[in-house]
């Protein structure tokens, strides 16, 4: 919201002038670079967007992802919010509990664009591997149906090795 305000008051006031445009910018980068608790804190609003806070605002999808990378373009510590990105859709995609997968692509396709194919390929994996665990055990329930015995359900979750991380606690936030 702040920086919404910010850039509308340049472009009112001052006609996007660019001087005013890059000191609006080097201010705001400044601003976000000064906590070093910023990148997980952007993590973490990423997170609850994507588990709560765009749940009946498809419309507003696009307009919301975009305001997130805008203000993740101007993080020097992209590392560290990557990181803690990682593990936060690592749980969304265990617990099942995104919103939007339309929103979870199009994040990933705008981190593709500004930090490469290798970071993305490990979040693609990962979406993978829970495609296939799904498919897995769609397929046992099928065969599962056939036999005599009912009431057992179980769901299995193949994960490759290394892309998944260590077990996140919230408690150690």
């Amino acid at each position: 919201e702040l920086k919404k305000e910010m850039d509308m008051m340049v472009q009112d006031a001052f006609d996007n002038h660019s001087s005013f445009m890059q000191s609006r910018d080097r201010a705001f980068q400044a601003f976000m670079n000064d906590c070093i608790y910023t990148p997980s804190f952007l993590g973490e609003f990423v997170n609850m967007q994507m588990t709560e806070g765009l749940k009946g605002k498809e419309s507003e999808m696009e307009s919301i992802m975009s305001d997130i990378f805008e203000l993740f373009k101007l993080l020097k510590q992209k590392d560290a919010f990557t990181a803690r990105h990682q593990q936060l859709y690592a749980l969304r995609l265990l617990h099942n509990s995104s919103v939007s997968q339309d929103a979870e692509d199009s994040l990933i396709s705008k981190l593709k664009i500004e930090l490469g194919a290798q970071y993305v390929s490990k979040l693609i994996q990962m979406g993978v591997d829970m495609r296939n665990s799904r498919e897995l055990t769609e397929n046992f329930q099928k065969l599962h149906s056939k036999s005599s015995s009912k009431g057992i359900e179980m769901a299995v979750k193949v994960l490759t090795t290394g892309l998944w991380g260590e077990p996140v606690s919230y408690t150690h936030l």
